[in-house]
């Protein structure tokens, strides 16, 4: 059983990683935007009729958030999804997005299965795990990602990837109008 030093030791080094996420919040954001505006779009992804963003908890905050303040920029019905399946009117007309800090969320893997079924457009946001093995074996568009930001390595820590990367794709895609730069 550790003793009471060694307990303020681990305390002492969490709240530390945890303020370093905290303060790598708009390194995160940077980090994200960057990468997923250099990172190959098909054509098809251009051409959607409504989005889906799918993800729990820290993973669908990313969406969360951006839904809010987007309002009056969207472009194309933007909604977020924390079920294990997708709503009824994903189609083949449908831009999905997979975002799954772990990859290994057991309902936004169900959810990237339903959309593979309804022959969904689908674009992934991960930093490994199943999800990003089901990615590589279905050829998916993807943004693979690690989270050098994120000394805590706790995924809702690591807010500024899915805000980042849901933000890049949804401008880069012409799905919000915001300015790149």
């Amino acid at each position: 059983m550790a003793d009471l030093d060694d307990l303020e030791q681990i305390s002492k080094l969490d709240a530390s990683n945890l303020l370093g996420s905290i303060e790598a919040l708009p390194d995160q954001l940077k980090q994200a935007w960057e990468e997923v505006f250099q990172t190959s779009m098909p054509e098809d992804l251009l051409n959607v009729k409504n989005v889906v963003v799918s993800g729990m908890g820290g993973s669908a905050l990313g969406g969360r958030i951006i839904d809010s303040l987007i309002l009056d920029r969207a472009n194309t019905p933007i909604e977020i999804s924390t079920e294990y399946r997708l709503p009824n009117y994903v189609g083949p007309d449908s831009l999905v997005i997979i975002s799954s800090y772990s990859g290994n969320t057991e309902e936004t893997l169900s959810s990237a299965h339903d959309a593979i079924k309804k022959n969904a457009k689908i674009f992934v946001v991960t930093t490994g795990g199943k999800i990003a093995q089901l990615a590589k074996e279905e050829g998916l568009p993807s943004y693979i990602f690690n989270p050098i930001h994120n000394p805590s390595n706790q995924p809702r820590m690591g807010i500024g990837y899915s805000i980042g990367a849901v933000l890049a794709l949804l401008v880069k895609g012409k799905y919000i109008q915001m300015s790149s730069d």
